[in-house]
């Protein structure tokens, strides 16, 4: 068994755990999904990683809303699944939505270094434009 496999193990009965509790704590649930979505996509795994992003997706928006820190870095983790997918589309929507989030937080002064963001949008992109297939 791979370290990447016994920590998907340990994470998923976290998981078990703090969905049997009384009072269960979104964030850190949303958390243990971005982990094992994290490890599924270390794994190769992309499709698993998907359905772990996904529903930390859904926990997020629920909590924070559309333009918080933490769906922007989802956003970029959503991107790259996407984009080991082979979907450049959706991975260029969700680098997208990525983007105009860091945009308001850096106009809001949430958030400050925007190269960091542009630089890593335009490496992704031009993947992108490396495996789309003109007829």
């Amino acid at each position: 068994m791979s370290k990447f496999d016994e920590a998907s193990k340990l994470l998923e009965a976290s998981m078990k755990i703090r969905k049997s509790q009384a009072q269960v704590n979104q964030g850190e649930l949303a958390e243990s999904s971005i982990q094992l979505g994290y490890l599924s996509f270390m794994k190769g795994e992309y499709v698993k990683a998907l359905v772990f992003y996904k529903d930390a997706e859904a926990i997020l928006l629920t909590e924070y809303g559309e333009d918080h820190q933490k769906i922007r870095f989802l956003y970029l983790k959503l991107g790259n699944v996407y984009l080991k997918l082979g979907d450049c589309a959706t991975a260029t929507t969700y680098f997208s939505k990525s983007l105009e989030i860091y945009s308001k937080l850096v106009q809001e002064e949430k958030f400050v270094d925007f190269t960091f963001l542009f630089n890593f949008l335009n490496a992704n992109l031009t993947i992108c434009e490396t495996f789309v297939v003109f007829p």
